[in-house]
């Protein structure tokens, strides 16, 4: 006598759906740049956002504007990031938080001056 059994698979596509949203893809435009040279990022933002509200983000860890980072809103729907003359250790994953939702920028790869 056989038995019946009845497997109750989910379709693949909802399974692929589930897993992308627990998983965020982060792929990061790379952008070269030598040593010493400046980098100038864009954020585009909604314009009721406030700039406070406006988090720039490097491997995951607020960066906080300096004379080095510079910070400044350029219209109501934009703000720019500059990275004055950047240093190998500010290679890594830029991304921006925008009211709590990160927003991947850039990768910077910083390549060393050659010494002469």
């Amino acid at each position: 006598e056989e038995e019946q059994i009845t497997v109750t698979t989910v379709p693949e596509q909802q399974q692929s759906e589930i897993e992308e949203k627990e998983i965020p893809k982060k792929e990061l435009p790379v952008h070269e740049v030598e040593e010493t040279s400046t980098v100038t990022l864009t954020i585009e933002k909604p314009q009721s956002t406030k700039p406070e509200d406006v988090v720039l983000l490097k491997d995951g860890e607020e960066l906080k504007p300096s004379d080095h980072v510079k910070v400044t809103p350029t219209s109501p729907t934009t703000t720019e990031v500059q990275i004055i003359k950047v240093k190998p250790e500010d290679e890594g994953d830029y991304t921006v938080e925008v009211e709590g939702v990160e927003q991947p920028l850039v990768r910077l790869k910083v390549h060393p001056k050659p010494v002469i």
